[in-house]
C-alpha cells in the first residue's frame, strides 16, 4: 500500500475500483482466499455488480453474495458433505464481513445484525474444522470478557506446544484474524489464540471501547494463555497487526512472559497516528 499522507489506503495497483476505499476493502477480501476466505471467481463476479461508489450498493451485492453461499453450504451440510459445507459457511463469513465494512457504524442496530450473521456462518464453519477452531472468552478483572478462539496445533497433542497470541486493528473482528494470520500458524506447529481488545470487533456494541492502558487487558490474554495445558511458557510470541502493532508492543514493554513479537507495522505513536493533523 502506498504511504499517502492523505489517505492511507490507496494502493499502488488497482484491481477494480477506482474509489480508494472500495479498493482497498476489495484487496483485502481477495487476499482471504490463500486460507479459503474468499473465492477469486465470486469476488470479481461481486465487483462486477457493484456501483462505483455507491456504500449501499456495496452493502447488497456482498451481503446477497453471502447469503447465497451460506444456503450452499447449508445444502451440504444437511447431504453430509462436512468439507463443502466448512469451506462455505467460512466464505459465507467474509462476504457478510465485506458487507460490513460500509455499513454506518453509528446505525448501531443494522451494524450489529450484520456481525452476528457473520459470526455465526463463522462459527458453523469453525465446528467442522480440524484441528477445531474453540470459542473462548477471556476473564478481566472488570467482570468483562475478551471474545477469542483457541486453536491447539494437531502436532504431538500431548506435549505443550509453541503458541502465538494474534491481535489485530482498530476495524478487524476476531474472526478475520483465523483467516489471515490463524489458519497458517497452526499449519506451521503453532497453538493459536486470538483475541478481541477493548475497541476491537463486536465489542464497541457491548460499550467496550478502545482504551489508553492496553497493556492491562493483553497481561489478563497472557495468563489466559498460560492456563491452557496445551502452552509451552516458554515458547509464547505475540503478533499484532494494524492498530495491534501499536497494542503488542506497547504491552511489551512491561510484559516479560512473552518471548517474541512481531508487530505488522509497529505503530510507535497511536496518538499521532489518530488524528487528522497527522494525516495532513
Amino acid at each position: 500500500m502506498a504511504n499517502d499522507q492523505k489517505n492511507l489506503r490507496i494502493s499502488n495497483v488497482n484491481y477494480h475500483f477506482k474509489t480508494p476505499a472500495f479498493e482497498f476493502a476489495f484487496q483485502w477480501i481477495l487476499g482471504a482466499q490463500t486460507n479459503g476466505g474468499s473465492e477469486i471467481g465470486e469476488c470479481f463476479y461481486a465487483a462486477s455488480l457493484i456501483r462505483e461508489n455507491e456504500s449501499q450498493s456495496w452493502v447488497d451485492v456482498w451481503a446477497d453474495l453471502a447469503r447465497t453461499v451460506e444456503r450452499r453450504a447449508a445444502a451440504a451440510l444437511s447431504a453430509g458433505h462436512e468439507v463443502s459445507a466448512r469451506e462455505n459457511y467460512l466464505r459465507a463469513y467474509a462476504y457478510f464481513r465485506a458487507a460490513l465494512m460500509f455499513i454506518d457504524p453509528f446505525e448501531t442496530e443494522t451494524a450489529k445484525s450484520a456481525w452476528l450473521r457473520a459470526v455465526e456462518c463463522f462459527r458453523k464453519a469453525a465446528a467442522l474444522m480440524n484441528p477445531l477452531v474453540e470459542p473462548v472468552a477471556v476473564p478481566c478483572d472488570d467482570g468483562t470478557h475478551l471474545p477469542g478462539y483457541f486453536i491447539a496445533s494437531p502436532n504431538d497433542v500431548k506435549a505443550k506446544r509453541k503458541t502465538v497470541i494474534v491481535v489485530g486493528g482498530a476495524d478487524t473482528f476476531v474472526e478475520d484474524m483465523y483467516i489471515f494470520i490463524g489458519s497458517g500458524a497452526v499449519k506451521r506447529g503453532y497453538n493459536v489464540l486470538l483475541v478481541d481488545t477493548a475497541g476491537q470487533g463486536g465489542l464497541p456494541f457491548e460499550g467496550s471501547f478502545m482504551r489508553p492502558d492496553t497493556e492491562v487487558q493483553f497481561a489478563k490474554v497472557v495468563d489466559y494463555a498460560l492456563s491452557r495445558p496445551e502452552v509451552d511458557p516458554d515458547q509464547l510470541v505475540a503478533y499484532g497487526i494494524s492498530a495491534g502493532g501499536y497494542i503488542v508492543p506497547r504491552a511489551l514493554t512491561v510484559e516479560r512472559r512473552v518471548k517474541a513479537a512481531v508487530a505488522c507495522s509497529v505503530i510507535s505513536d497511536f496518538y499521532a497516528y489518530m488524528t487528522p493533523k497527522s494525516r495532513q
